[in-house]
């Protein structure tokens, strides 16, 4: 069985709870209201701020939680759907006139944010952009944890954003469809308190639960008392558990 042992730290979570759109930062746990999108992200430069919509906004308050202690860490990037409002303009922009905004294209492709973030804090390690559907998750999981045992000495930021689907596409997006956003930072660790064991199980065939994957791993982040979770995903999972 694959198994790493693992710890967390300065987890954020941005996104819908108990109807209200919150910010959670650990460790100081605090349940904020969110701000809204025009006033986040004030942490990146205003030439790539003013760049920004509310996807890449938001994903950017919260990569800048993790990386405030940091220097050059790895990054894994991931959505399911990535910044669709983008997506859906350059769509009707070919549609009408064939031609696409260079500016929006440079912002659609799915690595635009983890590479504004390389600029902005000089990272120069790798960064990864991962999308696998009903997985991405699982898959994004799968990739930190595979970097971690890659260079253990390297810690990994983990970042994963989804919005709501623009309304063209709304009948396609998943069941919970609110928004919902987080980062962490990922580090090895022995079996010392405060780590976590993360095993892999087969996935169980049903799908539509990338959002719940990410509510389901920042409970588990947020919440010490919280001993273990399980990320089963359609065809790959996780199974976390607290080392004690």
């Amino acid at each position: 069985m694959t198994a790493f042992s693992l710890r967390f730290r300065r987890t954020r979570f941005w996104g819908a709870l108990d109807g209200s759109l919150v910010e959670i930062s650990e460790p100081e746990g605090a349940r904020l209201p969110a701000g809204e999108a025009g006033s986040l992200a004030t942490a990146v430069q205003p030439m790539w701020r003013r760049r920004l919509n509310p996807f890449g906004r938001i994903s950017i308050q919260t990569l800048t939680h993790a990386l405030e202690t940091l220097e050059n860490p790895r990054v894994v990037f991931a959505s399911r759907h990535g910044d669709m409002e983008r997506t859906v303009r350059l769509i009707e922009q070919v549609a009408s006139d064939g031609t696409a905004s260079p500016a929006d294209f440079s912002m659609a492709v799915h690595n635009a944010i983890a590479g504004i973030a390389s600029i902005n804090w000089r990272i120069t390690a790798s960064h990864t952009a991962i999308a696998a559907g009903e997985d991405t998750v699982v898959c994004a999981l799968t990739e930190a944890f595979c970097q971690l045992a890659e260079a253990p000495s390297q810690p990994v930021v983990l970042v994963y954003i989804d919005l709501p689907l623009p309304e063209i596409y709304a009948a396609h997006d998943d069941p919970d469809a609110a928004p919902v956003a987080i980062a962490t930072v990922l580090e090895n660790a022995g079996l010392e308190q405060g780590s976590f064991t993360a095993s892999y199980v087969p996935g169980d065939g049903v799908g539509d639960r990338c959002r719940q994957h990410a509510r389901l791993f920042c409970d588990f982040a947020l919440d010490a008392g919280q001993m273990s979770a399980g990320l089963i995903g359609r065809n790959a999972g996780w199974r976390l558990v607290r080392n004690v």
